[in-house]
């Protein structure tokens, strides 16, 4: 498993066997050198409030449910989490995440490896005792992509100001309807190109301003050539009217 290590604990092999599945294709979009930058270790806590990926010296992952027999939620919050760690490796400054840009990544990347994992669910070792699981598999991702009225919280931060307490408030961690919109679109455009999220691994070089809420898209694209992962962010970006605020 290189840096990544599973917690043993109870039912503790299902992570281990779904990350086994999940990796190769981390590794195919990311690169193996940046899904093997840190070492990781995967615990599963049913009492957390939440699922999370822990910037600590070593890096936790924790997962959140009730039964690590729902294979489902356990692809879903793993291949959350999993982006996380990638998006951290490039990082100049590990302290810093731009919540909104992430969370639209994460949760995107979640859908994409959901339907992954429903196509390719015979590569997975626990394929072997349920292979019809892939059925349970398409059903999950349509149902989580569907699930929950989406608001306009992210697009409706029209200034600087507005954005800031967006991102002090960890509404995008905290009221995912926020962004449901701007989630599904980031899902949807990642089916199509798996191979353009790479991109999004140097996030930092090109965010903006002493407040770095927002990209200069310009540079970003001159680095990446119609990269559409890019032209889907760019129209997700908050539309802030006066530039001369930026700075």
């Amino acid at each position: 498993m290189g840096q990544w290590v599973v917690v043993p604990h109870k039912d503790s092999q299902y992570i281990k066997a779904i990350l086994d599945f999940l990796l190769p294709e981390f590794e195919r979009l990311f690169g193996k050198e940046t899904m093997h930058g840190e070492t990781c270790f995967i615990f599963n806590d049913p009492d957390a409030p939440c699922p999370s990926f822990l910037h600590k010296n070593p890096l936790f992952i924790r997962l959140h449910q009730s039964k690590l027999t729902y294979w489902c939620q356990t692809i879903y919050q793993l291949s959350h989490e999993l982006t996380h760690y990638a998006l951290r490796q490039s990082k100049q400054d590990k302290r810093y995440s731009l919540r909104w840009f992430e969370e639209i990544v994460c949760e995107g990347m979640s859908l994409y490896i959901l339907e992954y994992a429903a196509h390719h669910w015979e590569l997975c070792s626990l394929s072997k005792t349920s292979p019809g699981f892939a059925l349970s598999i398409a059903r999950y991702v349509k149902n989580e992509s569907s699930r929950g009225e989406a608001t306009n919280g992210l697009s409706e931060c029209t200034t600087i100001s507005k954005l800031q307490a967006y991102e002090h408030n960890r509404d995008a961690e905290n009221k995912r309807e926020t962004h449901k919109k701007e989630t599904n679109a980031m899902y949807r455009a990642i089916c199509l190109a798996p191979e353009a999220v790479e991109c999004f691994t140097c996030y930092q070089k090109y965010l903006i301003g002493d407040h770095r809420l927002l990209f200069d898209f310009d540079k970003w694209m001159a680095d990446y050539p119609n990269n559409p992962l890019l032209k889907a962010l760019q129209k997700m970006q908050p539309k802030i009217p006066s530039k001369k605020k930026l700075s």
